[in-house]
């Protein structure tokens, strides 16, 4: 039995390459595209997410000194959140324009 599910899933499928034509293989080089393009958003918003993280381990640390200003950087930090979220939308926005350039 030793075999994953991928390589079963595998087997079961015929090879794409043998039964695509050259009208499905441009559409295939579409998607690699678009593929690519998503990556390289996810990375744009990993790269947002993770200063706000260190922010969080810091906040942390000051929660035994300053109590009350704890609240205030929260509140900040949500803020910076939420913009981070809007900025994410918008390069969705322009990724899902983008897309629909290439056809």
């Amino acid at each position: 039995k030793g075999r994953s599910l991928s390589q079963q899933q595998r087997e079961k499928q015929p090879p794409k390459s043998s039964s695509s034509s050259s009208s499905s293989t441009g559409v295939r080089q579409q998607q690699k595209r678009h593929q690519q393009h998503q990556q390289l958003q996810q990375q744009h918003q990993q790269q947002q997410h993770h200063p706000q993280q260190q922010q969080q381990h810091h906040h942390q640390q000051q929660h035994h000194h300053h109590h009350h200003h704890h609240h205030q950087q929260q509140q900040q930090q949500q803020a910076a959140a939420a913009a981070a979220a809007a900025a994410a939308a918008a390069a969705a926005a322009a990724a899902a324009a983008a897309a629909g350039g290439w056809v």
